[in-house]
């Protein structure tokens, strides 16, 4: 599989949006090449960059700090943000820029699309970004009235080969099912899908498809006949995620706080047969001040399950001391953001507790 470290550039910055609202943004760094220099040392061998006010308005501001973060790092570079022309697909190439990412102007000008994908082929991807099931576009401002589905299956038919979809909705959406699968079929790795699947014929489809594990949320919770026919059915290959908000178990994209506590939930969750959770505490996600080990300690210590921690992970002891109980996994987030966890001294110390 392969890992994709993002850089979203504003103003010449690294920053993130928070669920895509350019209202809530936190700039990380004024040096972007130099976050692509700390992601090629941490081991990493792709960057995908986007323009967020080429995006917005169609620009291309950011293209010298594009360039600076490839000449820096060295790794494969794609591009996505205000790229609406072929003189700045031309510029970008030029540049040595490995792979360019068509956004709103693949839905808005299919003539240049077509023309972009004859001229530079497989160095053409589209890049959709997904709002209630459907097509945005101008950075998420917009919402079409293009289905996912559709408009890839009309991406096939024009002759390209990656298409990237960040679905930027709260959890819960319908599944766009051909998308993962085609997701699949083109990269022929390990694939895991969660969100809005509430099913046993939606389970069916995925791993008839050849999809490798589900993930459940809140039908994990809400509705424990299906659960147990899922993993009756489909044993390993059903995950659950939970999300904890003051240590009980939140669902609906954590609007709801039921009276679950974590470790009554994931104790019931092992006596179905469920063999992975990953427990996601809200309460302390962001807050740059330690995860909840003592959690994480009960946990793995009643459990015998694939433990994945995440949430508050803001330091190398916090990883070494998930790592020494056993667990399975840790997600690491805006302490890397920050600089307060080095890339791959975490993971160099991860591996070092295997």
């Amino acid at each position: 599989m392969k890992i994709f470290p993002a850089i979203d550039l504003f103003d010449g910055k690294a920053v993130r949006l928070l669920r895509g609202r350019y209202e809530d943004m936190t700039i990380y760094s004024d040096d972007p090449p130099q976050i692509g220099r700390d992601f090629a040392a941490a081991g990493a061998e792709y960057i995908h960059i986007v323009d967020l006010e080429g995006a917005k308005d169609g620009t291309t501001p950011n293209f010298d700090t594009v360039c600076r973060i490839k000449e820096a790092s060295g790794c494969f570079c794609e591009i996505g943000g205000g790229i609406r022309s072929m003189d700045v697909i031309r510029r970008y190439m030029d540049a040595g820029i490995d792979r360019v990412i068509l956004g709103t102007a693949a839905v808005t000008d299919r003539a240049f699309l077509e023309e972009a994908v004859a001229a530079y082929g497989e160095k053409i991807a589209v890049g959709i970004d997904l709002k209630d099931g459907y097509v945005a576009i101008k950075g998420w401002t917009e919402k079409t009235q293009l289905t996912a589905v559709d408009f890839c299956e009309q991406m096939q038919a024009l002759g390209v080969t990656t298409i990237i979809v960040t679905d930027i909705s709260k959890d819960g959406t319908t599944p766009n099912f051909d998308t993962v699968c085609r997701i699949k079929e083109a990269s022929g790795c390990f694939c895991e899908i969660g969100g809005g699947i509430r099913s046993m014929d939606v389970i069916r489809r995925y791993m008839d498809a050849g999809i490798d594990r589900v993930i459940l949320g809140t039908a994990a919770v809400t509705d424990r006949a299906f659960l147990e026919e899922a993993v009756a059915a489909y044993g390993e290959k059903i995950a659950v995620g939970i999300d904890l908000k003051d240590g009980y178990v939140a669902i609906k994209g954590w609007t709801e706080k039921t009276q679950l506590t974590a470790v009554d939930f994931c104790e019931q969750m092992q006596a179905l047969g469920v063999t992975t959770i990953i427990v996601t505490d809200i309460s302390k996600d962001g807050a740059m001040k330690g995860t909840n080990h003592g959690l994480y300690e009960e946990l793995s210590a009643r459990l015998g399950m694939q433990l994945v921690a995440s949430g508050g992970v803001s330091s190398i002891d916090d990883v070494k001391r998930l790592a020494a109980r056993g667990l399975y996994g840790a997600i690491i987030g805006k302490a890397y953001y920050t600089g307060t966890i080095d890339l791959k001294e975490a993971i160099a110390a991860a591996d070092a507790a295997r």
